[in-house]
């Protein structure tokens, strides 16, 4: 009898098991994503990617920065990748604006005519990164956390606000007077 009810736990066991893994895969255009690349899009200045029917060819549609694609394979030495969209959808995109791994908030370039110009420019300052430290975050060339940093802020740094973003802050640095990007959670008003 105990090896009978031990019999019937294990088979429980495996079906519970299978079936968790069944639900964990995603089927996009009839595939499972599960064995595929997943990659996000990641353009200069928050700018669209075109997604063509081939190495080159005519453009399909436009991709946003941050959507998530499928890579199914590389092609023209790894410069050019065939993908997948969430619709099924299937094309080329060139790989160099395209980042492995779910991007952060800051991560993602945004786009500059996400930006509105402020008619009257206010000033605001740098907050600490945390409550060790009197460090903030950089000040940087362009609306993106993997951008150049112009300058690390100290908290406290005075910033004369130029224009505002989704996510950033076009600034003018008032120590430096030079003009670059700060992410609004990092910002007094």
């Amino acid at each position: 009898m105990k090896k009978i009810i031990a019999l019937i736990i294990a088979l429980v066991t495996i079906l519970c098991c299978a079936a968790t893994m069944a639900s964990a895969s995603e089927y996009v255009g009839g595939r499972d994503t599960s064995l595929l690349n997943p990659a996000w899009v990641n353009t200069q200045d928050g700018k669209r990617l075109n997604l063509r029917a081939s190495v080159n060819g005519t453009i399909l549609t436009r991709l946003d920065t941050g959507t998530k694609i499928w890579i199914l394979d590389f092609v023209n030495g790894g410069e050019w990748a065939e993908v997948m969209l969430q619709n099924g959808k299937t094309g080329y995109v060139m790989t160099k604006f395209l980042q492995e791994g779910k991007p952060g908030k800051y991560d993602l370039t945004e786009r500059e005519d996400n930006f509105v110009t402020i008619a009257n420019p206010y000033t605001v300052t740098a907050k600490a990164l945390n409550n060790k430290t009197t460090q903030s975050v950089g000040l940087r060339t362009k609306a993106s956390k993997s951008s150049k940093a112009i300058r690390r802020l100290n908290a406290g740094d005075k910033l004369t606000v130029l224009a505002v973003g989704n996510t950033w802050m076009k600034v003018k640095d008032v120590k430096t007077g030079k003009t670059g990007y700060v992410a609004k959670d990092y910002v007094r008003f």
